[in-house]
């Protein structure tokens, strides 16, 4: 039984990256997302025990994602960036990630640029506290919110973020 459950998990956790990276791939490259993604990098630091580093690149290997993601010792990543690390207090066996693709996006600016998009294009827009989501054949039909009131649409957006798996529990058929 553990396996299995390991084996689903390894999978949800892989598509999760995919979905990931195929975000950033839009971010950087949809017109209508490029204004609000800012490159920034990102620097990880493991001791030298942990294998996370080597996980990560792993698992973008396997998926053959071009992250531009690499993993330095201490000595190389001070003499690849000419010093500029040579403060930071590393230990000969810690482990170091760059990621030079990483960055920084403006979601709420981004989903509020979207929503008036959609909203020009002619779509009725409705934001409310979302109680219950109204599930047939087990896809979502539509949602009732916290005034009872119901929408349903043919298509919907959620954008519940952490909210998600509750809801999604809270609306679970008996």
């Amino acid at each position: 039984m553990t396996s299995i459950r390991l084996s689903v998990l390894i999978m949800r956790i892989s598509s999760i990256v995919i979905l990931g990276l195929k975000t950033l791939h839009s971010w950087k490259s949809d017109p209508s997302f490029q204004k609000w993604f800012h490159p920034a990098g990102l620097l990880t630091v493991t001791d030298g025990k942990s294998r996370i580093i080597g996980n990560i690149l792993g698992n973008l290997e396997k998926l053959d994602a071009k992250s531009g993601a690499s993993s330095f010792t201490p000595k190389e990543i001070s003499a690849k960036f000419d010093g500029i690390f040579s403060d930071m207090r590393l230990r000969p066996d810690d482990k170091l990630l760059i990621n030079s693709s990483a960055g920084i996006a403006e979601a709420e600016k981004a989903l509020s640029a979207t929503i008036q998009a959609c909203i020009d294009l002619g779509v009725k827009y409705a934001a409310a506290p979302v109680t219950r989501l109204i599930i047939e054949d087990n896809v979502c039909k539509g949602v009732q919110v916290k005034d009872g009131s119901t929408f349903s649409a043919e298509n919907i957006i959620w954008s519940t973020g952490a909210a998600t798996a509750k809801l999604t529990a809270d609306s679970a058929p008996q």
